[in-house]
């Protein structure tokens, strides 16, 4: 199992003893892809090295969207193995729940509380979970977990889109990342669109209180 000193204060730098492995999911869309090229480019920033791989299930339709991301020394795969995900990100709860065989027993998730049921549930072919089902269920898979609702958050930022921004706010306050929070947000600047920095430094901002306030 991945294992790191944890030994900062919100912000600050945690020293890597071994591979911290991230998964990000979520539906076509929602910044899946977005979130992780931010955390790549933040580590990589910081000097770090890092490895990882994206799976689309038709993405642009809407389908399932998978980031594995890898940041340690001695990576030789990008796929991270079953029961070693340090850390979930779940752009949507059901999406998380389906990388179960993914997540560490000390795993730390953060959840999108805002659905979004698939095809077949809107054409009544499955049943969704409902919220307290599906709440019982991420507390036994992980060790901590915040789910809360990234999307209102992100609407009140400026943009409904901007809820992967929340969302990675929330997890650069876990004290989980092995980068300086200003090193994330600088790089958020540069890499979300031009006219839309200040929006999504908001969004960021929101996320990382709602961990920092305790209300998660």
């Amino acid at each position: 199992m991945s294992t790191r000193s944890n030994c900062r204060g919100a912000g600050g730098v945690i020293l890597l003893n071994k591979t911290l492995n991230i998964i990000i999911t979520g539906v076509g869309g929602q910044g899946n892809i977005l979130v992780s090229r931010l955390i790549s480019t933040s580590a990589i920033t910081s000097g770090l090295h890092v490895r990882g791989v994206e799976t689309l299930g038709a993405a642009q339709r809407g389908g399932h969207v998978v980031s594995h991301l890898r940041i340690g020394e001695n990576i030789y795969s990008p796929r991270i193995p079953p029961n070693r995900a340090d850390v979930l990100v779940a752009l949507e709860p059901v999406e998380g729940l389906r990388l179960a065989e993914f997540l560490a027993e000390d795993s730390v998730a953060i959840v999108n509380s805002k659905t979004i049921p698939p095809a077949d549930v809107k054409v009544g072919n499955e049943n969704y979970p409902d919220m307290e089902s599906m709440q019982e269920a991420y507390r036994k898979l992980t060790k901590t977990t915040h789910l809360f609702n990234a999307t209102e958050l992100a609407v009140k930022a400026g943009s409904p889109v901007a809820a992967n921004i929340v969302l990675l706010g929330a997890l650069a306050a876990t004290n989980t990342l092995p980068m300086q929070t200003d090193t994330i947000k600088e790089v958020l600047v540069e890499l979300v669109p031009k006219g839309t920095q200040d929006m999504n430094i908001r969004a960021f901002d929101f996320g990382f209180e709602r961990i920092t306030s305790g209300c998660s």
